[in-house]
């Protein structure tokens, strides 16, 4: 990563009550080959946890153990803090880390805190995608769903397949860990509340801010890169979470019209922060006057996509999978019907 060997790296923890997971999370982080001393000489790398409205000892935790991972490394080149905001929401202190944090690293790495890496080649794996090729402005990993507590059972697969927060293309975002370009994510403002602020990312970046058509090149997954992440298998977790894509998905298609159509050559990412600046309460307004002017907005592709998936599997792959996909299409039905009646009363935005 010769292109890398002089630039400085921003890696951000975004973290709400977490500080039970947050000691896992810096031990696997702290393993990374970034960090080894051959990998991190002459590179700077600044780590810095946002600890956003939390009630327990999220920051308390995140000091000690980043104060005591950087003694233990004893390289100059690494420094740490914890920028504690009261506010909870992941785009306000996505917001915060990427534009006051981290502002003056060249290279980005944002992840939740609640993930353990599965390589400790995961951040130099896809650094140097960004590296290689400078077409990629976002580098991604493979995320992996597990269950501590039931690898192997019924409740397991059951979350594997019903909860589907992994992405399962390369030019997705998972918002649990990712790598970028800083140019590219500081013309960026995530609107305060949108429940799939991934999704939204994803469209910002693969369309150069809604200024060009879908360019996917821009996102690549890196291979040997991939971290885990704990599946949930309470039915009231899954459900919850089946809702929040469904409502997320459409807040994002409503306001992909409005930036498609207003955009130019701007860029939506100064139109956003200009008009949610002048008026806070933008967003809430727009969304619920366009999803006022119909009774379904819920996107129908994403309510069928399971059996649209088995078109194009094998005959015999097909039917073997067909009854499952019909029963977890009839649930995703009804979580539609739910989340478009949530939409429908303005309880979309900020939804969890």
């Amino acid at each position: 990563m010769a292109g890398l060997s002089s630039a400085r790296l921003g890696i951000g923890i975004l973290a709400h009550n977490e500080a039970a997971r947050l000691p896992l999370l810096f031990e696997s982080l702290f393993k990374q080959s970034v960090f080894g001393e051959r990998a991190g000489a002459g590179r700077s790398i600044h780590v810095v946890c946002i600890p956003n409205g939390c009630n327990d000892d999220t920051s308390t935790v995140a000091k000690r153990c980043l104060a005591d991972a950087v003694a233990r490394l004893g390289n100059a080149c690494v420094t740490w803090a914890v920028d504690e905001l009261a506010a909870a929401g992941k785009a306000n202190a996505w917001n915060h880390c990427v534009h006051a944090s981290l502002a003056s690293c060249d290279y980005l790495c944002l992840l939740d805190a609640d993930i353990i890496f599965a390589s400790e080649s995961t951040l130099a794996s896809a650094l140097a995608v960004l590296d290689e090729d400078p077409r990629v402005c976002v580098a991604t990993d493979r995320p992996i769903k597990r269950n501590p507590d039931d690898q192997t059972g019924w409740l397991a697969r059951l979350s594997r397949y019903f909860s589907q927060a992994a992405p399962a293309g390369p030019t997705e975002i998972c918002g649990q860990f990712y790598c970028a370009r800083a140019s590219v994510l500081r013309s960026i403002w995530l609107p305060p509340g949108l429940p799939v602020e991934d999704g939204f990312l994803r469209a910002m970046v693969i369309t150069d801010e809604f200024r060009h058509p879908e360019d996917p090149h821009r996102i690549a997954r890196a291979e040997h890169a991939s971290h885990y992440f704990e599946a949930k298998t309470n039915p009231r977790d899954l459900w919850r979470h089946k809702k929040r894509l469904m409502i997320g998905t459409t807040l994002n298609a409503l306001l992909f019209r409005h930036l498609w159509n207003r955009a130019g050559s701007r860029g939506a990412g100064e139109l956003l922060r200009e008009q949610l600046q002048s008026d806070p309460a933008w967003l809430s307004r727009y969304l619920s006057e366009e999803s006022g002017r119909h009774a379904w907005v819920v996107p129908m592709g994403h309510v069928f996509r399971r059996l649209a998936d088995l078109r194009t599997a094998p005959l015999l792959q097909a039917a073997r999978r067909a009854p499952v996909a019909v029963a977890a299409t009839a649930v995703d039905l009804l979580a539609a019907a739910s989340a478009n009646r949530e939409i429908k009363r303005n309880l979309g935005l900020g939804y969890w």
